[in-house]
């Protein structure tokens, strides 16, 4: 049974467990597994998806690429991926997307696990689904989230047109993944983002080019100690504080300032935060 196949998976390991699967690969448990998928119960038909997908194989493949394709629910579809994935096999990413935007209670969190997965061992993959532009945002977010979370570096050219997208949900996601995959070819974009007229997007350029230690913006963060919205003003000072010295340095020449400006508060309690720790 399906739950047999879970159940030894988790007790036997190596050798054993290798030649197990390769005896039930000779009799087509698979095959027999599957017929549990057109079962009405959903965690019948989950586990049947998991246990296939241990056995592997080539009726492993097949039972589980008709899963992904003509399963009821969105979590069979997820579920069914992750195994294909498991044995190899690279899901229909544009067909595992236009299922999760067309599902109205929104995607089961095993999705995260699974673009992981992916961005881990095919980023271009990944960033090529990212880069069609006909994503919904939440869908492109969740792709730079996944990104990110591998450290996918050579999809930094997906990444940084998300940090430019129109929509300001995917812009916000791309600036945030910059500070972690950028470098200083990335300061033309953080010096944009700093400049933007919204708050939520200037706090994020300023967090990423203190994370990245831009010295060449800090006249742009020191701009932004002026900022009228707090935050905005807080992530420019600890960003400067994060670029050595010469931050440092910048950060004293505004908090020696006089005058009731909020820029050199910012600064002075920066300093003084930083002093305490």
């Amino acid at each position: 049974s399906a739950l047999a196949v879970i159940e030894l998976s988790a007790l036997v390991r190596g050798r054993d467990f290798e030649r197990a699967m390769v005896a039930l690969r000779e009799v087509r448990a698979a095959r027999r597994i599957s017929r549990l998928l057109d079962k009405p119960g959903l965690d019948t038909r989950l586990m049947a998806i998991e246990a296939i997908g241990i056995v592997g194989g080539a009726g492993a493949r097949r039972a589980l690429q008709r899963a992904f394709e003509t399963c009821p629910t969105l979590r069979e579809t997820v579920a069914a991926a992750q195994a294909l994935h498991g044995i190899g096999i690279t899901p229909d990413l544009d067909r595992l997307l236009e299922r999760v935007y067309g599902h109205r209670r929104g995607a089961p969190a095993e999705l995260a696990n699974l673009l992981l997965d992916i961005a881990r061992a095919d980023p271009l993959r990944l960033s090529g689904a990212l880069d069609t532009g006909a994503l919904h945002p939440s869908l492109q977010i969740q792709l730079v989230e996944a990104l990110v979370r591998a450290r996918a570096v050579s999809a930094i050219e997906a990444v940084r047109r998300s940090a430019r997208a129109d929509d300001l949900a995917v812009r916000a996601a791309g600036i945030k993944a910059l500070g972690v995959l950028g470098g200083p070819g990335d300061s033309d974009i953080l010096d944009e983002a700093a400049r933007h007229g919204e708050p939520d997007i200037q706090a994020l350029a300023a967090e990423a080019i203190g994370r990245l230690g831009l010295i060449s913006l800090s006249s742009s963060l020191a701009e932004m100690l002026e900022a009228p919205h707090w935050e905005v003003r807080f992530q420019a000072g600890w960003a400067l504080a994060q670029l050595g010295e010469a931050g440092i340095g910048r950060l004293k020449q505004i908090a020696a300032r006089e005058g009731g400006q909020s820029g050199p508060h910012t600064a002075q309690m920066i300093l003084a935060e930083r002093q305490a720790a």
